[in-house]
C-alpha cells in the first residue's frame, strides 16, 4: 500500500504539471473562440446560444480529459480535435473581427491551442498516458480476478 502511493506522489510529480498546463490552455482557448464567435455572430439579445454552445464544450471538453485519465485513447483524440476546432475558431475570429482587441484576443486564443497541442504532443504526456493504459490494464485485472485480500 506504501509503495502504491509512493508510485502515485511520484506519478503526479511528474506528469501532473504537463497535464494541467494543456487542460487549461485548451479550456481559455475554446473560452476564447466561443466567446468571440458569439460576439461576432450572435445577436444582441440572444446570449443563450454563445452560452449552450460553451456549455456543450466544456461537458465535452470534461469528458475526453476524464477517458484520457482513465486511460482510453479515445480521449486524447477527442482532446486533440476539440483543441483544433478551438484554434479553427480562433483563426476565423480573427479573420472576422475588426477591433484590434478583438483580433488579439483570437491570437492568443490560437496560441493557446497551439500550446495544448504541443503539450499533449510532447514525450512526457506521452508517457503519461501510456501509464494511465497500464494502470487501466492493471484494474481490468484486478476487477476479472475479484479483490485481492485486505490484510
Amino acid at each position: 500500500m506504501i509503495e502504491q502511493r509512493l508510485e502515485l506522489r511520484r506519478f503526479l510529480r511528474q506528469h501532473f504539471a504537463l497535464f494541467i498546463v494543456a487542460f487549461l490552455c485548451g479550456v481559455f482557448s475554446l473560452a476564447s473562440a466561443n466567446f468571440l464567435l458569439g460576439l461576432l455572430h450572435a445577436a444582441r439579445d440572444e446570449l443563450a446560444v454563445p452560452f449552450f454552445t460553451l456549455m456543450g464544450c466544456a461537458l465535452a471538453w470534461v469528458l475526453a480529459t476524464f477517458a484520457m485519465v482513465r486511460g482510453f485513447t479515445w480521449g486524447t483524440q477527442g482532446l486533440v480535435a476539440m483543441l483544433l476546432l478551438g484554434g479553427g475558431a480562433n483563426l476565423l475570429a480573427w479573420w472576422q473581427a475588426g477591433a484590434a482587441l478583438e483580433q488579439r484576443m483570437a491570437l492568443v486564443g490560437m496560441g493557446l491551442a497551439l500550446v495544448a497541442l504541443l503539450a499533449i504532443n510532447s514525450q512526457r504526456h506521452r508517457q503519461m498516458r501510456q501509464r494511465l493504459r497500464e494502470y487501466r490494464a492493471i484494474r481490468q485485472n484486478i476487477a476479472r480476478r475479484g479483490r485481492p485480500p485486505t490484510r
